[in-house]
């Protein structure tokens, strides 16, 4: 499980030859990042979805961008952000448009971190946790099953809080930059990505070089604690 993500592991004696990572979780894998073209994400709608807002003014922003239209584009996003009770990754998603498109959010929104996914490229093969501003949290196991968290739960909402301020931490560190989807992490390396409505932050690297980085072990603690908070809630416990 995910403990196995961040414990501590033997050294073998060859490098390991990383197990392959089934098709389904690299589906969902995407589901939890955001991208500049609009394709990917207006693939995923659900056929009963794509004549509903916000998803609606996604597939028009799409095709209005496609026929070069981008203030056509823009006014459908920006209608999306200004939609009150949608779910952080879908405001996220019209943010990373807009702003590969030349708009900025609100001074007050900038550089906030509004997500954070942590991938690790174990020999089992990928495990990732995520987690929102919303509060809603996601972890996948190597073997393509995990938790999907979209409750509100005190001890769970804490643990968000604390990996997302980790997040933000680290990206004033860094800085923030427009990104799309990283690639999956090398073999026993880990990504750590920080996302903004105006851009987002990636540190990555090998497992000891991460844990050894002040920065880099805060935010892999929080990582497992958030993980092994949403299997116990998954167990009822």
């Amino acid at each position: 499980m995910f403990k196995s993500l961040f414990g501590k592991k033997d050294k073998p004696a060859q490098p390991p030859q990383p197990a392959p990572i089934p098709p389904v979780l690299l589906q969902l894998r995407e589901t939890l990042y955001t991208n500049s073209t609009l394709d990917p994400f207006v693939s995923r709608l659900q056929p009963d979805a794509l004549s509903t807002a916000p998803w609606s003014n996604f597939v028009a922003a799409n095709k209005a961008l496609k026929a070069g239209d981008n203030a056509s584009a823009i006014s459908q996003l920006r209608e999306i952000t200004n939609m009150p009770g949608l779910d952080t990754r879908t405001y996220l998603q019209a943010w990373h448009t807009l702003v590969t498109l030349g708009e900025q959010p609100v001074e007050s929104l900038r550089g906030y971190t509004q997500g954070v996914v942590i991938e690790n490229h174990m020999k089992h093969g990928l495990d990732i946790v995520a987690a929102y501003a919303d509060h809603t949290a996601r972890y996948w196991n190597y073997s393509g099953t995990g938790v999907v968290w979209e409750a509100r739960d005190p001890e769970i909402d804490k643990l968000i809080d604390n990996l997302l301020g980790v997040g933000f931490e680290i990206s004033k560190r860094i800085g923030i930059g427009l990104r799309d989807t990283p690639l999956i992490p090398k073999p026993e390396h880990i990504h750590i990505f920080i996302m903004a409505y105006d851009g987002s932050t990636i540190g990555t690297g090998g497992y000891e070089n991460l844990a050894k980085d002040p920065m880099g072990n805060a935010a892999i603690t929080a990582g497992i604690n958030l993980m092994q908070a949403l299997i116990k809630k998954q167990k009822g416990g």
